[in-house]
């Protein structure tokens, strides 16, 4: 069979060209299944990226409630320690043997009602006796007085002793660490305070005692006078009998 040379020409145009277009076809292909999947990796890229700063965040924010957490928790051990650590007691020392000292400085004189009631008698004749007598009122009283004194003195040189503590009492309370310290240095000082008035309270029965000797005494004397005046007046009235 003769083939035409127009036909021939016709054939091979028409082989390549349907080569080209599949050439091209093939190129096409991949470039646009390429061209999806860059797509669809687009989308998942930005979901991760989402998803990646939302963890990033929480993470953020788990860590600063962590950190106020820890500062709490100082916080709370701090004011808890506070709380429960003294430090700030012990200034503080009972003055009972002390007063009790005061006391028997008084004892020497009219310190007792017993005393008082037997030192001045009152109304009585003294009799005989009544030069004896008054000598043992006189240093009676006079005792008392000095006895008196003496508790005022020894008051008077217990000062330095109380400087001492109130300093002591003052360094606790500016160096005080903790708010139960604290305290118990102010409570050392309601003490210290209380103690003054039990000093104060000694100095008032002192002063009362003393203006009770005295009344006793200024009562006592011409009680004495008056019942000796009775008696020698009776006494003449039955001798003249």
């Amino acid at each position: 069979m003769l083939i035409d040379r127009d036909n021939l020409r016709d054939l091979l145009t028409a082989v390549a060209m349907i080569g080209a277009a599949m050439l091209v076809y093939s190129l096409l292909l991949p470039a646009r299944a390429h061209a999806q999947i860059a797509v669809e990796d687009a989308v998942t890229e930005g979901n991760t990226a989402t998803i990646a700063a939302g963890v990033h965040n929480a993470n953020v924010q788990l860590g600063k409630a962590n950190g106020h957490l820890s500062d709490d928790v100082q916080e709370n051990t701090l004011s808890a320690n506070s709380l429960t650590s003294g430090g700030g007691a012990g200034a503080y020392q009972g003055q009972a043997q002390y007063l009790d000292s005061l006391t028997q400085i008084m004892a020497s004189g009219v310190a007792d009602t017993q005393t008082f009631a037997a030192t001045y008698p009152g109304w009585s004749d003294s009799g005989p006796e009544g030069a004896a007598l008054a000598r043992k009122i006189t240093a009676k009283t006079l005792t008392t007085f000095a006895d008196a004194l003496g508790v005022v003195q020894s008051q008077a040189a217990d000062a330095k002793a109380e400087d001492a503590k109130f300093q002591q009492i003052e360094s606790c309370s500016a160096g005080a660490g903790a708010v139960l310290a604290l305290l118990q240095c102010d409570i050392d000082a309601q003490l210290a305070n209380a103690q003054q008035i039990q000093m104060e309270r000694q100095l008032l029965e002192t002063l009362i005692t003393v203006e009770a000797i005295k009344g006793g005494v200024e009562l006592d004397i011409p009680a004495q006078q008056g019942a000796n005046q009775q008696a020698a007046y009776m006494g003449a009235a039955q001798g003249g009998q």
